[in-house]
Formats: structure tokens, sequence, C-alpha cells
């Protein structure tokens, strides 16, 4: 089709997504006709709608699942995790629960604002310290991704150089140094074994006197039956009595 066959509406951009804006360095093209440039307005704000859309529900899932890990305890959730129930991997719905319980949940996002975020990259958001979050979270919600973005891959240099000095300092170090950074570690794991050990011996306990505590229960709820059933005219004979002497009580 040529530019002559082209009607005045579609050259004044009248339609669907006549308000969407193209980039200059894509609607310069000197070989665009008004056509092509609607088809691709439309396409733009079709996709803009469908991502909205598409991160209203992945809210909607986080929530939902958080609830559900909150209902279920233990071994339930973890089987739930493992049953293949969702059609997301493990990984991805733990990355959901975060991202809603430490950040989605406690801001005031919209759909749009987490436009092209991966569930990875939100549960990353979440966990970054509080300035950062909220700094990550203003840039989310003025269209500004990238900077939230950055803010994640500095933080994640910032880790990696850590461990890489780790690393070195440890690789450099001489023999007696890595015996004392060894010993150290030990110290450290097996005071925390310790604790446990402690831990499991008050629970033990525990236990014990509860089972002793029950014994105790069931021999007197037993002497008790035994009472009653060996005693059964002798209580009712005490009852009648009672009864009689309160009747014959002046009033």
């Amino acid at each position: 089709m040529t530019n002559s066959a082209i009607t005045p509406e579609i050259v004044a951009g009248d339609g669907y997504a006549s308000d969407v804006i193209l980039p200059a360095s894509f609607a310069d093209i000197t070989t665009l006709n008004p056509i092509k440039i609607r088809y691709a307005k439309n396409c733009v704000k079709a996709i803009n709608e469908n991502y909205i859309e598409a991160g209203r529900l992945l809210i909607d899932s986080c929530r939902e699942l958080y609830e559900l890990k909150s209902l279920l305890i233990g071994k339930e959730w973890i089987a739930f995790l493992k049953s293949g129930a969702l059609p997301l991997n493990e990984r991805k719905v733990r990355d959901m629960c975060s991202a809603w319980e430490k950040w989605l949940s406690k801001v005031e996002i919209t759909d749009g604002d987490l436009l092209g975020l991966g569930t990875r990259t939100m549960a990353q958001i979440a966990v970054l310290p509080p300035a950062e979050l909220e700094e990550a979270t203003r840039a989310l919600k003025a269209g500004r991704r990238k900077d939230a973005l950055d803010k994640l891959k500095k933080k994640k240099a910032e880790a990696d150089g850590a461990i890489d000095k780790a690393k070195s300092n440890f690789q450099e170090a001489d023999t007696e140094a890595k015996l004392s950074l060894f010993v150290t570690h030990f110290e450290k794991s097996y005071r925390t074994e310790e604790r446990i050990d402690a831990k499991n011996k008050t629970i033990e306990d525990l236990k014990g006197k509860i089972d002793a505590k029950d014994k105790k229960i069931a021999e007197l709820e037993a002497r008790l039956q035994k009472a009653v059933v060996g005693g059964e005219w002798n209580l009712q004979t005490v009852t009648n009595s009672r009864t009689k002497a309160s009747q014959e009580v002046p009033a």
C-alpha cells in the first residue's frame, strides 16, 4: 500500500493507541509510514497492558503462596513444594513468598511497577537494606527500572568482592594462620554443637518429667475408679443422708 491510499484518520493517529509516544530512535526512521506507526503503537500499548495484568497476577500469586505457607507447618509446606502441584519450581515459589513477606506486603506498589521483573530479582530486591530497598522501590515506581537493577548489581559485586577477598586472604596466609582460622572455626562449631546438645538434654528432661506426671495421673485415675466402683453403695448412702439432713433443717 502506498502513502496515497492512507486515510486521514490513520495519518492523524486516531484510534486505539493514539496516546502512545514512540521513541524518536524508531519513529524517525524514514521508511515508516503511518500504518506501520499505528500498528507499532497498538503493539506497544497491548504489550504494556498485558505486562501490567501479568504484574497484578504475580502480586496476587505471591500473596496467595505466602498465606498458604503461613497456614502449613514444617513438613506440610516442604511436602507441598515438592508435590508438583504448581507449575513452578521450588526456588521460584520460595522467591515469591520472600518477595511478599519482606517487600510487596509492606509498600504501595502498583502492578505496572513490576514490569519485566522476574521472581528471582524481586526476592533479591526484598532483602536489600531498608534504605536501599526504599530507594529501589521509588525508582521502580518512577519507571526507573534500570536504577533499581543497578543497585542489585552493585550489592552482588560487593558480595562477590568480599568472597574473593576472603579467598585471597586465606590462600595468601601461611600455614600457622590457616591453622588458626581452622581452630577458630572448629571452636565455633563445637560451641554450637554444645548448645544444641544442652538444648536436647533439656528437652529430654522435660519429656521425662511429662511422662512421670502422665504416669502419676494414670495411677490416681485408676485408684479413684477403684474407689468409686468398690464403694458405690456407701457413696450413695452418704449422699442420701446429706439430702435428708438438708430437708430437715428449719427454713
